[in-house]
Formats: C-alpha cells, sequence, structure tokens
C-alpha cells in the first residue's frame, strides 16, 4: 500500500509499503519406539507420548493405531494405548502414528513382550 504524510504546510511525502505474508514452517513430529510387557490373556497400558516429541512444541495426539497379529490395541481418550493380549508367548507388535494437529504425523512401533 502507499501512504502519503503531510507537513501542515504543504509538504508532503508518500512512500510505499510491502507486506509479504509469510507461513510458519511446520515440522513433523518425532516418533520413537515403545517397549511393553504383559502376561497371556493380560492388558497393559502403554503411554507411547512419554518418549515422542515434536520440535515446533505442538500438542501431540494418537490418530491410529494398527492391528496386532496376537491382541488389539485400543486408543485411549488421554492419548494411551492399551494392549490386550489374545494369545502368544513371545512378542507382538503394532505400529501407531502420532499427529501435531497441523498437518504433521510420524510413526512408531510398539513391542511387547508376553511374559
Amino acid at each position: 500500500f502507499t501512504y502519503t504524510i503531510s507537513d501542515g504546510r504543504g509538504g508532503t511525502a508518500s512512500a510505499q509499503v510491502n507486506i509479504t505474508p509469510t507461513v510458519p514452517i511446520n515440522n513433523p513430529p518425532i516418533a520413537n519406539a515403545d517397549n511393553a510387557s504383559t502376561t497371556t490373556g493380560g492388558s497393559v497400558a502403554i503411554n507411547v507420548l512419554v518418549n515422542d516429541s515434536d520440535p515446533d512444541g505442538d500438542p501431540l495426539n494418537v490418530i491410529s493405531v494398527t492391528s496386532p497379529p496376537f491382541g488389539s490395541a485400543t486408543i485411549n481418550p488421554d492419548n494411551s494405548i492399551t494392549y490386550s493380549n489374545i494369545m502368544n508367548l513371545g512378542t507382538d507388535t503394532f505400529t501407531y502414528t502420532i499427529s501435531d494437529g497441523r498437518g504433521g504425523t510420524a510413526s512408531a512401533t510398539v513391542t511387547v513382550t508376553i511374559l
């Protein structure tokens, strides 16, 4: 835009101002692998966000989880994931995805040891 100033005595000066808006860059969150353990037929709530982060400080949410081969995984309202074992001794795995609410996502694997 252009503006003009006046000295009140007939003298004026004009200038032009250019404003270029910039969109802040959103860095994606960082999801890190997790480990947990439970018993055969048991369940465990896993706070997967405890070791995840966002470079911009955006709050993180768990938005999806894959189905583990030997159990089930459910996202809880507090963003933890409850793993329930149906059968198996050894290990089971699933993957979860987090979002920073600004378009950034990341995924990591959870390994559950079945005792």
